[in-house]
């Protein structure tokens, strides 16, 4: 009876914990406009929806071995011996789904397998829960009208988007918002989905994209499936500006800084082209005097692809200062055509120790901004901490 009870208090955790990963998965909450980032709360869903499948594994494989040893050994009796063991398999099978479906691994190779793999899971879950136990209806109520209104509220008809594809194997999505640019801040992302205006099917073929530019329209830059298409133009659905691109949770912006340094790697680079936008914008108003850019690519096409972008912006007031690496195999008689402004290392590494060594010695009142693969986020994380520089992580993964 003692191992009984610890089972079923399992079980009951497991609820509860579910109930608020599923909560900390919607993306426009009052939780992520008013009290923390979205990466905040995902890091939270995750480890919430972690948990609760460790307690969910306690709890089925006690009533499993428990039954098994009553039916005999027959492990399809076992099983479905009466409806709570049916729909108690089918909801373990779901939650592993979940488990292995998140790994980054699947989001790396096909987001769209990730989206498809967690929704329906996530569906089977709370159908199956609801015929396994009536507390499931009392966890999972609200929880659903919550998440289901976030799901809803979240994006929005765009008439006319275009796809143009870029050197580097790099897409640019340029579409108008249908709603007023000033919600967007630089620093945020959307989710996009392409060839229905089905809030619905929105749901399975989203994808996110950092918001790179923003005048009279929205321009996302992104690796996609949609690679070779030139100057396509097909209607989608975008959803709202999601993040709190803030430094501090009292609310201060990169503006509020003397100095800006920013370590991008890749396609890390797209939040940071939304901050010269915003510095440019503000540049007679904002206290920065100095801005710099630290990027690695593996390949020059990655720099050509962003090159235009980069010309847009011209300052008088702030000294910008732009050191681009090259880190893989290059040709040493490629004539790589670069500006003069940007500083330029072939395949090489940055040190980071060194380059923000001499940063900090010459200047004060520093934010830092990194868009890295998490090996980088560390190690130049920790250089931030140690400097006492205000830090602004972004992260490839969502």
């Amino acid at each position: 009876m003692h191992l009984q009870t610890l089972a079923n208090r399992s079980a009951q955790l497991a609820i509860t914990n579910i109930a608020v990963s599923v909560v900390l998965s919607a993306k426009l909450s009052v939780l992520q406009r008013w009290f923390f980032g979205i990466d905040t709360t995902l890091q939270w869903h995750k480890w919430f929806g972690r948990l609760g499948f460790l307690q969910v594994m306690y709890h089925a494989t006690y009533q499993l071995q428990f039954n098994y040893e009553r039916q005999g050994g027959d492990v399809f009796a076992t099983l479905t011996t009466n409806v709570r063991h049916v729909t108690g398999t089918c909801m373990l099978s779901a939650m592993v789904v979940l488990i292995l479906g998140s790994h980054p691994l699947v989001r790396l190779l096909s987001y769209r397998l990730f989206r498809w793999t967690h929704l329906s899971a996530f569906f089977v879950l709370i159908m199956f829960g609801c015929l396994h136990h009536w507390s499931f209806y009392l966890f999972y109520g609200a929880v659903l009208v919550f998440w289901v209104t976030d799901q809803i509220d979240r994006s929005f008809v765009a008439e006319a988007c275009t796809v143009e594809s870029l050197p580097g194997e790099i897409v640019k999505l340029t579409c108008r918002v249908p709603y007023q640019s000033s919600l967007l801040i630089p620093g945020q992302f959307a989710f996009i989905s392409f060839g229905s205006t089905s809030w619905i099917k929105a749901w399975f073929h989203s994808h996110p994209f950092s918001i790179c530019r923003m005048d009279s329209e929205v321009t996302d830059t992104d690796e996609s499936a949609l690679i070779g298409q030139q100057n396509k133009t097909m209607q989608a659905r975008i959803s709202r500006p999601m993040g709190r691109p803030y430094i501090t949770n009292a609310g201060t912006e990169f503006g509020d800084y003397n100095t800006i340094v920013l370590v991008a790697e890749g396609m890390g680079i797209t939040p940071w082209i939304s901050v010269l936008h915003y510095i440019k914008e503000r540049e007679h108003a904002i206290h920065t005097k100095s801005v710099y850019f630290i990027w690695s690519v593996r390949s020059i096409d990655t720099f050509y692809a962003f090159e235009k972008e980069f010309e847009r912006y011209q300052f008088t007031d702030i000294d910008v200062h732009f050191q681009l690496f090259i880190t893989g195999p290059s040709d040493p008689e490629e004539d790589y055509s670069i500006p003069s402004y940007i500083q330029l290392d072939i395949e090489n590494r940055p040190n980071y120790e060194a380059i923000l060594l001499k940063i900090q010695q010459e200047n004060e009142e520093t934010v830092l901004g990194i868009c890295t693969h998490e090996e980088t986020m560390v190690r130049v994380n920790n250089i931030g901490l140690l400097y006492s520089w205000a830090l602004k992580k972004e992260r490839f993964e969502l």
